[in-house]
């Protein structure tokens, strides 16, 4: 009898390490949300500000940065966020900050915010809209491929080369003019163009595309994919986590909103 109990505790104490070790990884790889914020303009003008909900004040902005740095929220960055999901693993309270269109008021008011709390973002540029390559008439000022490469710890992704335009349907849907092959060759085209630009003129490996107004379908994602985008960033509302797919992530789309608002939301 006492030789069995002492062998039953040798065998616990051989276990033992095994046990504790398999419990730290359990609490280490707990998987947690990414709450992936969306901005688009950032202006110093009450007015402009007002005009539009989709238009930040600088002060506001400002503001949400200091409550997520003083509310030790883990802003990561696009490669962050990428390698977090391939070893199936997110930080507690993790944002990833994304800008679209490509608009100068970045560097002008929100770059600089950015870099003072030593935070990263994402911007995803409209290839078309920067200088030289505009092919239409652009009512805000864009920051050009110069701009682009003098920004430290800011990451790129695609918004497409000129997929925003719309006339009887948006650009991202087949016309009806159009067959299978030309719409599928279409939109091919534009995304691997804006992706060979980007690719070319930041130096980074382009993996990510976010979608003109969020619109998307099967047959988008499937192009997108074969383009060599790894993540597709959606407007679809909600938080992400390594359960979901890379090919459809949702945002928050953030607005002008009082700072007890943004702190209720993003919890």
């Amino acid at each position: 009898m006492e030789a069995a109990v002492i062998k039953l505790i040798y065998v616990f104490l051989l276990l033992l390490p095994s046990l504790i070790g398999l419990t730290t990884d359990n609490i280490d790889n707990a998987d947690y949300n990414v709450a992936v914020l969306t901005y688009h303009q950032i202006s110093d003008s009450d007015d402009y500000a007002n005009s539009d909900a989709s238009i930040v004040h600088v002060d506001t902005f400002y503001e949400q940065m200091l409550y997520l740095s003083e509310n030790d929220f883990n802003v990561i960055s696009l490669d962050e966020f990428y390698d977090y999901y391939l070893n199936s693993y997110f930080p507690e309270k993790s944002v990833l900050i994304t800008f679209d269109d490509g608009y100068s008021c970045f560097y002008n008011h929100a770059y600089e915010i950015l870099t003072d709390f030593d935070f990263s973002a994402t911007l995803f540029p409209i290839t078309s809209h920067r200088n030289d390559l505009n092919r239409i008439l652009i009512f805000n000022d864009h920051l050009s491929f110069h701009h682009l490469r003098l920004m430290d710890n800011i990451y790129y992704g695609s918004h497409t080369h000129n997929l925003h335009y719309h006339d009887e349907i948006f650009a991202i849907d087949k016309a009806l003019d159009e067959s299978d092959k030309e719409y599928i060759q279409r939109i091919k085209n534009d995304l691997l163009l804006s992706k060979l630009l980007l690719d070319q003129q930041t130096d980074q490996n382009i993996k990510a595309l976010a979608w003109p107004y969020g619109f998307y379908n099967e047959k988008t994602i499937k192009i997108a994919s074969l383009a060599g985008f790894e993540m597709l960033i959606t407007l679809n509302e909600g938080k992400f986590n390594t359960d979901m797919c890379l090919l459809e992530i949702p945002r928050f789309n953030v607005t002008n909103q009082t700072i007890e608002e943004f702190s209720e939301w993003i919890n």
